[in-house]
């Protein structure tokens, strides 16, 4: 490398035409004195005669702002219409020469007045009196459509002075090593309120400005950095020298941390605290946008250092602020990606003499509006998928080992088998007639699966020749096949090639005894976002091949909730082809393919992947929720009802029960599925779970009964016999994992948090609750004898009843529906149906009462108990007017439900599978026997939960009705006369004969026991 003096050196620097790459050798890079700032100066060993004072140049760090806006008034000048924006920021926005940052990858679409400078603070970008950013909008207004600003990272995890902000914000080890224990929170709380000051006062010094009063103002958080070292961690760039845990690391060191897990642990609370926090400033202004970067940078190669992406890292954390840009800015910008991508085409037409032309994909489904994430209770679906992943799967792609278990090879042999090629003849699709081949596979006995248009109608596939085994040997050698015929007159479902393509049929004989099947799932999340998908397939209708290289899942290009893209090798005849994920387990049906044009292969190159096209699969689960709705209505009941006693798991995005209860509109099966991922607000479920076993091991159980919650989605859970420690444990994992938040109650709010209690936890994005007080009789009445130190011969609750309120809002009327809910613990009794008949006796006048003070609402009783509540035992209810339901499941436990028919919004009831109808309208409580539990559940307790979703109508609009608190029981004071206690005994009498008479029977029992 050639030497240059200082004045060359100055003068190529202040050459804005010169690219980066020719000043690189010239240049060093060292730390500055905050986390997101560098610092740049000559290289003495290329560069010589550097004066002693310029040992470190900071006024080197403005070149690169100087050439973009040099380039930006160039643009304008020639008239370029790309839509203009102004950025201030930290090194996200700028990091000179090394890195291409976010900036750079935006500047593709936007034109961009940059004002960054590498280590900015909150206090020089916002807090000084002459915030430059002001003179930068003041330079742009009339054509300034949005203002960018990146400037919390430094005060999270980043460096003051050099010395990490994150010594602040850390106790010691160890805190029973939980991440929220090891915070300082209030230190935290002390740095999240400075920041929303401070962003706050940017928001008004905008607004104040008659111009900027509607002005999109852009702002992020960051993404759950890596701590180095961070397994075998490869990070060395050049501006950490050796000091590569500068930021997060040392800090983490100094405080006795060491369980790298933890770390990142860790960094997800401090990150998650700053994005609620910058969330607050947003939701107070619509025009104040944040984007959320959590779950951008996945891997650690996605990271340069503990604090910085990569240049791919940072095109991810681009592409995020575009897709905002896009949905916020008036005028899409006309060149780079397009809003809507262009649909794909159908992959499989046959043979070379016969090409089907592409159907329309009908494009206005990538134009559905996305479902809104409070139908799912589920904020951030990307994220929440990334829950199920297996954590060891997540510490290879950490590691960036790309190596599978040796089983792998013999799983997906084995798994291959179901998978055959299929010939037909007869008019296509759209009209035509020929000879072509595709792909099809086994999904149980003697039902295979492939696209409809491979098997566009039952004459087509009574025509069908279905091959297995064609398969090529390392020789070259092709295997002989076994063939099958298709009988469509005893199975056919389909939906058309416009719109799910996809075709079950009737497959003679013994094939799956022969090649087994390939196991249907509901799941939505069973596959994420650059993860593996494979494809098992004849392309060209050649032997079995396949594709398991270059082959990640990529962002959805529309239509998630239906839709999943990959980058897998196929060709025409790979239609029809199972696409499965590491595990083999199945997650799609192939259907289409579509070469990348210039604007698609940008997009997919913003995202990490250089590839000339992107194939398209329908998602199992979308196709199960046509399924459900064929299975209740229309034609090919029968056969639809068949398949889906083949389908296993659940969709998180439905929860447990799917589409029972909730109406679709949508004219094709693609809008209606769409429409049933809106109805979550047409329904509520709740479980009954007994978790005892769970608050004796916390720490090693949260992580699998939080993928249980998960993935079933309920809006409540009743947790029997859980600590409030264990349930705070178990809220904390749901958000951490999961990004799901619940909220917690808890029924005897004067039990230690460490003893069992019942936990009521529910989903705050569907439905809102809060704990209620029993009026004072009412609790009276429930704590006679009850608890855990009153003798069992008289106890009549082991654990003290709560009572808990919840309101929903019903999805188009708007109207509220209201609900109370009282969890029981009755099986630990001895002596069952006795205590049960008191327990109820009393809880009848409880509820009585409590009705009468919190208004007439429906109520749910359940929990673990050996038995429902029969209607005789709710008699004084039942005079009121209330109606009695109930279910029972002897092993896991009952629920009752209390319904007033001429005020409830509840139409029915849909309750778990294994339970058994015990009292009220056997058209009111449906069993769904149809559903099956997910594996795991049995991995984590051997106790069923029992779940109930509450399905929403229209309120029948009856009178209120006149609710008479029952008459209190008097009091009787310990060594009460004699007289006191006959007053007393004829006062009951009076009020509850009945009651009474039972009571004192059950007195006589005992004695003469």
């Amino acid at each position: 490398m050639e030497k240059i003096s200082y004045d060359e050196f100055l003068d190529r620097w202040n050459n804005l035409d010169l690219p980066d790459a020719a000043l690189r050798p010239y240049v060093l890079v060292s730390p500055g004195e905050s986390a997101f700032s560098v610092e740049l100066r000559p290289n003495p060993e290329t560069v010589t005669g550097i004066p002693k004072l310029e040992s470190a140049m900071t006024f080197l760090n403005d070149r690169s702002r100087r050439q973009r806006q040099r380039d930006f008034e160039r643009a304008l000048a020639r008239g370029d219409p790309r839509p203009v924006l102004v950025s201030e920021g930290d090194s996200w926005f700028q990091f000179p020469l090394l890195l291409d940052d976010v900036i750079d990858h935006l500047g593709t679409d936007y034109l961009i007045w940059s004002l960054g400078a590498a280590g900015d603070t909150v206090e020089n970008m916002i807090d000084s009196d002459a915030a430059e950013y002001m003179q930068g909008l003041d330079a742009q207004a009339g054509r300034v459509q949005a203002f960018l600003l990146s400037a919390a990272g430094n005060d999270v995890i980043g460096a003051r002075d050099g010395v990490p902000v994150l010594l602040s914000l850390l106790h010691n080890g160890s805190r029973a090593d939980l991440p929220e224990k090891l915070v300082n929170q209030a230190e935290l709380g002390r740095v999240t309120e400075k920041l929303k000051a401070s962003y706050r006062k940017v928001v008004a010094t905008i607004r104040a400005d008659p111009r900027f009063t509607e002005l999109p103002i852009l702002i992020h958080g960051y993404d759950y950095a890596f701590p180095f070292p961070f397994g075998n961690d490869t990070r060395r760039p050049i501006w950490v020298f050796n000091n590569q845990d500068k930021w997060l690391g040392s800090a983490f060191q100094a405080k006795g941390i060491t369980g790298q897990d933890l770390r990142r642990d860790i960094i997800r609370v401090l990150i998650d605290a700053l994005h609620e926090a910058l969330a607050e400033v947003a939701d107070e202004d619509p025009n104040v946008h944040l984007v959320d970067l959590r779950g951008t940078l996945t891997k650690r190669s996605d990271w340069a250092d503990e604090i910085h992406g990569t240049g791919e890292g940072f095109a991810r954390v681009a592409a995020k602020f575009a897709a905002v840009l896009r949905a916020v800015l008036p005028v899409a910008p006309p060149l780079g990606t397009p809003a809507l991508p262009e649909p794909a085409s159908p992959a499989t037409r046959g043979e070379e003499t016969l090409l089907a032309p592409e159907p329309s994909l009908a494009r206005h489904r990538y134009r559905l509006p996305e479902v809104p994430a409070k139908a799912m209770g589920i904020p951030d679906p990307e994220r929440f998928g990334l829950g199920f992943t297996d954590p060891a799967r997540l510490e290879a792609i950490v590691e960036e080992d790309d190596s599978v278990p040796f089983c792998f090879l013999s799983r997906g042999s084995e798994i291959g088998r179901a998978v055959a090629r299929i010939s037909t003849r007869g008019t296509t699709w759209d009209g035509k007639s020929g000879r072509w081949r595709g792909t099809g596979f086994l999904v149980g006995p003697n039902i295979l699966l492939t696209n409809a248009h491979v098997l566009n109608s039952p004459e087509v596939a009574g025509a069908a020749k279905v091959e297995f085994g064609y398969e090529e040997c390392v020789g070259g050698e092709v295997l002989p096949t076994v063939n099958y015929r298709l009988d469509p007159n005893r199975l056919f479902v389909s939906s058309g090639p416009e719109d799910l393509d996809y075709t079950f049929v009737w497959i003679e004989g013994d094939a799956a005894e022969r090649f087994g099947h390939i196991q249907l799932w509901r799941g939505s999340f069973i596959a994420v976002d650059r993860h593996p998908a494979h494809v098992i397939h004849h392309p060209d209708g050649k032997p079995k091949r396949a594709s398991l290289r270059r082959n990640d899942i990529v962002t959805s290009l529309g239509a998630r909730e239906v839709l999943v893209h990959y980058t897998s090798d196929t060709m025409h005849g790979s239609s029809g082809a199972p696409v499965l994920r590491d595990d083999w387990r199945l997650f799609a049906l192939h259907h289409a393919f579509e070469e990348a044009d210039a604007e698609l292969r940008a997009k997919l190159s913003r995202n990490g992947f250089d590839v000339n096209y992107v194939n398209e699969g329908i998602k199992i689960s979308a196709i199960a929720i046509d399924l459900d709705m064929r299975a209740r209505s229309g034609p090919n009941q029968q056969s639809a009802a068949e398949v889906l006693r083949h389908m296993g798991g659940s969709d998180s995005r439905t929860g447990f029960f799917g589409t029972l209860g909730r109406e679709a509109t949508g004219e094709s099966a693609f809008e209606r599925v769409v429409d049933t991922y809106r109805g979550g607000e047409q329904d509520v479920d709740v479980a009954f779970w007994n978790v005892a076993w769970f608050s004796r091991d916390v720490r090693q159980k949260a992580q699998g009964v939080a993928r249980v919650i998960a993935d079933l989605n309920l809006d409540i859970w009743v947790l029997e016999d859980a600590s409030s420690e264990a349930a705070q444990a178990l809220v904390a994992e749901l958000k951490r994992g999961f990004q799901m938040q619940f909220e917690l109650a808890v029924s005897e709010t004067d039990t230690p948090d460490s003893q069992h209690n019942t936990a009521v936890i529910w989903n705050r994005m569907t439905v809102q609750g809060r704990r209620l007080d029993w009026p004072a009789e009412a609790e009276r009445i429930l704590r006679a004898g009850s608890g855990p130190d009153a003798r069992s011969e008289t106890c009549v609750f082991t654990r003290h009843p709560g009572l808990f309120g919840f309101s929903s809002t019903l999805s188009g009327t708007g109207e509220r529906f209201d609900f109370l809910l009282v969890p029981l613990h009755l099986r630990a009794l001895t002596e069952g149906a006795k205590r049960r008949r008191m327990a109820t006796d009393a809880l009848a006048q409880a509820l009585m009462l409590a009705l009468a003070q919190h208004g007439a609402h429906d109520i749910l009783i359940g929990g673990d108990t050996n038995a429902g509540i029969g209607a005789g035992q709710m008699q004084a209810l039942r005079d009121a007017g209330i109606s009695v339901h109930g279910a029972a499941d002897a092993r896991d436990g009952a629920f009752t439900y209390l319904r007033w028919p001429q005020q409830s919004h509840v139409d029915s009831i849909f309750a778990s599978p294994g339970m058994t109808q015990a009292v009220g309208s056997e058209d009111f409580i449906l069993i769904t026997a149809d559903r099956t539990f997910p594996q795991f559940l049995t991995q984590v307790s051997d106790h069923r939960p029992v779940m109930v979703r509450l399905s929403l109508g229209e309120c029948p609009g009856g009178p209120a009705p006149h609710l008479a608190p029952p008459v209190a029981t008097p009091e009787i004071s310990p060594g009460a006369s004699d007289e006191s206690l006959l007053q007393a005994f004829a006062e009951r009498f009076r009020t509850d004969p009945g009651g009474t008479l039972r009571a004192l029977a059950d007195i006589w029992g005992q004695q003469e026991s």
